[in-house]
């Protein structure tokens, strides 16, 4: 494993530090929990709504900036009225499209692309108000 990898590498199986598989996977778990936790949290860091919060906080908030992750061809067939295309694999190329101080709410299909990346533009954007995402299918307007 990884983390044991660089602890052996630093000299601590050896030297006789830490003993036990117990203790070994202790501290695997602790580093693992440490690395996922990140940067210290802001107050509206895990901003993430279900599809019907998402539609009230649109209608709510007349200047909110809301990104289209999704591919070219699902933003043709159907988005959110407002909605900018910005494809997930272009959003590092083109953050400067994003007014700077505003609110955002990035969307997807289902969340797996809107919820990592609305973690990594808080840190890539911290000028930004609020970034919020939609966990789960939003509701698109019919065809």
């Amino acid at each position: 494993m990884g983390i044991e990898h660089g602890i052996e590498a630093a000299g601590i199986w050896r030297a006789g530090m830490v003993r036990g598989r117990g203790v070994r996977m202790l501290l695997a778990l602790f580093c693992a929990v440490v690395w996922l936790w990140g940067a210290p949290a802001r107050a509206d860091e895990d901003c993430r709504f279900t599809p019907e919060e998402a539609e009230r906080y649109r209608l709510a908030a007349p200047d909110l900036f809301i990104v289209d992750l999704r591919t070219k061809r699902e933003f043709e067939v159907s988005h959110l009225p407002g909605a900018v295309h910005i494809p997930v694999f272009e959003m590092d190329q083109r953050l400067g499209e994003i007014p700077q101080g505003g609110k955002v709410l990035l969307y997807c299909g289902f969340g797996a692309r809107s919820v990592p990346y609305s973690r990594k533009l808080r840190v890539l954007r911290p000028d930004l108000a609020r970034v919020c995402c939609i966990d789960g299918r939003p509701l698109l307007p019919e065809e």
